[in-house]
């Protein structure tokens, strides 16, 4: 029996086929958009919704883009109809791939795509293979995808780290569909990798051995002799038994107590025969020197190819390879603090800093009624030295109960350096889908993460610290000229063959997205450097504490708004030019408070106080107070002159004092307790 009515005879989708011009995801106006960068899908504009709909496209929508100058052609899905109109925006890799600068025309096809089954992908850079679990970070990047095309390279960003993989093989077509897929992936070998020589064993020798690097022991050694073999047959090396290790860090004398805050810190100065913590007025390490071989050189010809394929680069990308590079970046692979390193901090150079800051934590928190569970946070952690001064202090006032310490540190060695500072014992997480990388147990018996950013804190109660970690985070530099503001990158010296690599600054010859997009219109200063990857940060900072409460204290050296070419390096303490061996000295910035000042208020909620410089903060929370309690309780000579020489680098103006400066943030729900009681050191 037949049916009448509208539906007797259905509408056919027709075709959707339209002319835009594009531009990358940075012109997009408003906050930052990661979620499109990271994926497949572009932004459309509303008209282009309706006439959608007017036309019965059959879902999902998918389209294939043409740039009909290079005939180069890509799909994609949509993710939102919220562009201007007459404009979409696409990922910057998808602008790459299609040889699209800002601006130019663009042609939108709708497409029926077969589902995909199979597909093949080689990475543009070995670097790919440090990935632990290749698969499951590809599985879970091409979530934000909704396409596939033959020949595409796309971007996969993984621990902050963007991943290129060329898309060699597609089934069942050139390009497919792979939403509600269930489709098996293949990698290639990356691009230039070859596999490594196994060297042949030789029993008459060994490459390395282990008892190389300990030293030798002193005094009574037990069980020193060769041995023999059970079977009577001769040892292939004998010599190996006469060498044992020996712990050589030695703990220097006790710190007795001092005084501090008011009221809270008054069991300080009380009973100044009990011993408190070790005292480490110049703290030392005991450092294996491995004999392992490093190229030197592997960063300046990584950059050099980078350079030569791509054009010039910006300084952050720069500062990015150079210092995250998961192969040979600066932070990635070595230990770079204290005497032999290249630079120290105030929390190396004696404890006092940091049961300071611990204090004030405590004095800050208990105003406010000490909500608990509380997590204590800090972003790049250095050694754990820090932190581990802050637990002492918190678990002597009893303060650790329903606490957990979560250290946000994206490099593998100073992660390891840092549990065993911190921790009884650690473990790497071997989940791919958990938000921390390591866990561990601290010895005060309160639970210690790893986490690779911030966002991957669980939501709480924060206290949360972060000293000299916003000054090396990537930099975007602009220059001010005759034409307006440029922004400043890095491109290769002319060399002649076999010179060393050298990089010189350019400036751009046109506007680019991120001077569009960061710059001021207001702005007038001669050079400028803004750091988008600390206004994330910041933000993130600003909204955890809005949400759930919390207190944040930033120390950092850096300016108030008015600071204009900072961007340097250190080498063993010295001060050296930053394009000169990358890889091998420290990069960093001042850090510009006046912008963590606008981010606080524009978020509406978050009070900002500071910047005040580190010689003020110390003196007004009570370090005095403090050294002249552990003074009094000294006998040594030498101990004294140290603990004084600690102070005064601390506080002296023409050392830490002045060029470190400090500033907090909290939520304005907290406006009546500390119009009350103000915050200690910055009023």
């Amino acid at each position: 029996m037949f049916q009448f009515g509208f539906n007797m005879f259905p509408e056919i989708p027709r075709p959707f086929d339209a002319t835009y011009q594009c531009f990358s995801v940075a012109m997009l106006p408003g906050n930052e958009r990661q979620d499109v960068e990271r994926g497949g899908k572009i932004i459309m504009p509303p008209s282009a919704l309706e006439k959608l709909t007017r036309l019965n496209i059959n879902y999902p929508m998918l389209f294939k883009l043409t740039n009909k100058k290079s005939k180069r052609e890509t799909h994609s899905g949509v993710l939102e109809f919220v562009a201007d109109e007459g404009k979409i925006y696409l990922p910057l890799w998808m602008m790459h791939n299609m040889n699209l600068d800002e601006g130019d025309l663009v042609q939108i096809e709708s497409v029926s795509l077969p589902v995909g089954t199979f597909s093949r992908f080689q990475p543009l850079s070995s670097d790919f293979l440090d990935i632990t679990n290749p698969t499951a970070v590809l599985e879970n990047c091409l979530r934000s995808f909704a396409c596939l095309t033959k020949g595409d390279i796309i971007a996969v960003q993984y621990n902050q780290k963007v991943y290129e993989l060329l898309v060699l093989e597609t089934k069942p077509g050139d390009a497919i569909s792979i939403i509600e897929c269930d489709m098996n992936v293949e990698f290639a070998a990356p691009v230039g990798y070859q596999e490594p020589e196994v060297p042949k064993k030789r029993d008459e020798e060994m490459v390395l051995d282990p008892s190389d690097l300990m030293p030798e022991p002193s005094g009574f050694v037990a069980f020193k002799g060769a041995g023999n073999r059970l079977d009577g047959k001769k040892r292939k090396d004998s010599s190996s038994a006469d060498k044992f290790s020996k712990n050589s860090v030695k703990m220097s004398n006790l710190l007795t107590k001092g005084k501090t805050l008011p009221k809270l810190a008054k069991s300080l100065a009380q009973n100044q025969g009990k011993q408190l913590y070790p005292i480490v007025v110049f703290r030392t390490y005991y450092t294996v020197k491995r004999k392992i071989e490093r190229d030197e050189n592997f960063l300046s010809k990584h950059l050099y190819n980078k350079i030569k394929a791509k054009g010039p680069i910006t300084v952050a990308d720069y500062m990015r390879d150079v210092l995250q590079n998961p192969s040979k970046g600066y932070y990635m692979c070595k230990d770079m603090f204290g005497e032999m390193g290249d630079f120290i901090t105030s929390p190396e150079i004696s404890q006092i800093f940091g049961e300071m800051l611990a204090v004030w934590f405590l004095n800050e928190w208990n105003k406010i009624g000490c909500p608990k569970p509380v997590q204590i946070v800090e972003l790049g952690p250095g050694r754990g030295t820090l932190s581990s001064d802050i637990l002492k202090v918190f678990s002597h006032f009893k303060a650790l109960h329903k606490a957990s310490l979560h250290l946000v540190e994206i490099s593998p060695v100073l992660s390891d350096v840092q549990s065993k500072t911190l921790c009884v014992h650690s473990n790497l997480t071997k989940d791919p889908k958990s938000f921390h990388y390591r866990a561990g147990t601290s010895h005060h018996g309160i639970p210690v993460y790893w986490h690779q950013q911030l966002r991957d804190v669980p939501e709480g109660f924060t206290l949360l610290l972060a000293h000299e970690f916003f000054d090396a985070l990537p930099i975007h530099k602009f220059h001010k000229t005759y034409a307006g503001y440029k922004e400043v990158l890095i491109d290769l010296e002319s060399t002649k063959a076999n010179e060393e690599i050298r990089f010189r600054y350019v400036l751009a010859r046109q506007d680019t997205p991120m001077l569009k997009v960061l710059l001021k219109p207001t702005e007038t200063r001669d050079h400028v450097e803004i750091s988008p990857d600390g206004m994330v940060i910041y933000e993130q900072i600003c909204k955890r504490l809005i949400s759930n409460g919390g207190i944040a204290l930033i120390c950092d050296y850096g300016h108030n708004g008015a600071g204009t070419d900072t961007f340097r390096a250190f080498k063993k303490h010295k001060q050296v030019d930053p394009l000169l061996h990358p890889g091998t000295a420290d990069l960093t910035a001042d850090v510009d408070f006046n912008i963590i000042k606008e981010v606080a208020n524009n978020n509406g909620d978050v009070i900002f106080m500071g910047p005040t410089k580190q010689r003020s903060f110390l003196h007004r929370i009570g370090i005095e107070y403090r050294v002249n309690a552990l003074t009094a309780n000294m006998q040594d000579k030498k101990q004294i002159d140290n603990l004084k020489q600690c102070y005064n680098f601390l506080t002296d103006e023409s050392k830490m004092g002045e060029r470190f400066k400090f500033c907090t943030l909290l939520p304005s729900t907290l406006k009546k307790i500390l119009d009350k009681y103000p915050v200690v050191g910055f009023t």
